[in-house]
């Protein structure tokens, strides 16, 4: 069985990473958010621009929520990552306590 290595510090700087991925990620969603609002009347006014603007409505909104769902989850993994660095360092500390208490 090959040995793992958790270092801490690396699981931190992914979460880092994560973090600024999802922020760059939801600028762009709020850009792309402004520029479709800009076409709200683009499609005119007689039967086919309302099913026309209907239909691109009801993808942007579906687009946005899946979106929007990215970005949930990258900002839960990113907490994840840090709670497990957390969780490691806490655990090897309490190891290294337990091995001096017992003078090993």
């Amino acid at each position: 069985m090959a040995d793992i290595e958790i270092r801490p510090e690396t699981l931190r700087r992914a979460a880092d990473d994560l973090d600024r991925a999802a922020a760059q990620f939801r600028s762009q969603l709020e850009q792309m958010r402004g520029q479709l609002s800009g076409f709200a009347d683009a499609w005119g006014n007689d039967d086919l621009g309302a099913l026309i603007g209907e239909t691109v409505t009801v993808c942007t909104d579906v687009l946005d929520g899946l979106f929007t769902d990215i970005l949930d989850e990258l900002d839960h993994d990113a907490a994840d990552l840090v709670g497990i660095a957390d969780n490691h360092e806490h655990t090897d500390s309490q190891a290294a306590t337990r091995f001096k208490q017992t003078g090993v």
